[in-house]
């Protein structure tokens, strides 16, 4: 899910905010639970990862500024090699933030 990021003097959007979504209705919809799972497995940095490498694929404008959420401890992990080229892609094609 993109949240659009709004200059509120002219009311345009500069950049987006990728969220972490898992599907409606289920009982992952909120990324907290998502993340809680994915803790108690050991595998946070890896679906930290995935949700990053997702938000660059979506099809966003070039060069558009997309700002995307990052688990401190993943920080730490190397892309999995399966991600890599998608996310060297996205941080070509965008102006990539991570927070």
């Amino acid at each position: 899910m993109f949240q659009p990021i709004v200059d509120l003097e002219s009311g345009q959007t500069i950049a987006y905010e990728a969220l972490a979504r898992g599907p409606e209705g289920s009982h992952f919809e909120a990324p907290t639970r998502q993340f809680e799972h994915a803790y108690q497995s050991g595998r946070s940095a890896e679906l930290d990862w995935v949700c990053r490498a997702s938000a660059m694929a979506a099809g966003m404008p070039r060069k558009v500024t997309l700002f995307i959420n990052a688990e401190p401890a993943s920080l730490r992990v190397d892309c999995p090699a399966d991600l890599v080229d998608t996310v060297r892609l996205g941080t070509q094609r965008l102006n990539v933030v991570v927070e």
